[in-house]
């Protein structure tokens, strides 16, 4: 509680449909939310997650770990609560994965969400937590050809 636990990990899962990006929100209440809120696909401390099997580890924590750096969009350390946590620091990371790594259907708890349709919820209070609203910021520093941020047509699900 007086210090950090290891560096933390913070991260959005990245697909494009039908020429459109997208990226994996998981939605999770924590202490201190009014109710659950839209967050990062990973969003975790790995140190307190090793000793664990790798079902029993926070969902899409591996992937993220290994991704190569050439599927790498953003990666930075961030300190944590724009340091008002003294030496916490998180890396946040934008990765891009494909179909075995991130499925089309998502697993319960998650859901493929445009750009636009994530900034759109930042418009209300309690929807979409800091660290998402942060990954969503790092997202609009991607530029062209990356596939991010989106191009600012409808906020739609693609998918079909």
């Amino acid at each position: 509680l007086l210090e950090p636990n290891g560096q933390g990990v913070i991260a959005f899962l990245t697909r494009t449909f039908d020429g459109v990006p997208h990226v994996l929100a998981g939605a999770r209440a924590e202490p201190g939310f009014a109710d659950a809120e839209l967050g990062p696909t990973v969003q975790c401390v790995p140190r307190n997650h090793e000793h664990l099997p790798a079902e029993k580890r926070p969902p899409f924590l591996d992937v993220v770990q290994a991704a190569p750096p050439s599927h790498i969009r953003y990666a930075a350390l961030h300190s944590e609560e724009g340091g008002r946590f003294l030496n916490a620091v998180s890396r946040y990371l934008v990765v891009e994965a494909d179909e075995s790594q991130a499925p089309t259907q998502e697993p319960p708890g998650f859901r493929w969400v445009t750009h636009d349709q994530l900034a759109a919820f930042t418009r209300y209070s309690h929807y979409v937590s800091a660290q998402a609203r942060s990954l969503l910021v790092c997202l609009n520093t991607l530029g062209p050809g990356t596939g991010m941020p989106s191009s600012g047509g409808p906020a739609e699900d693609t998918r079909g």
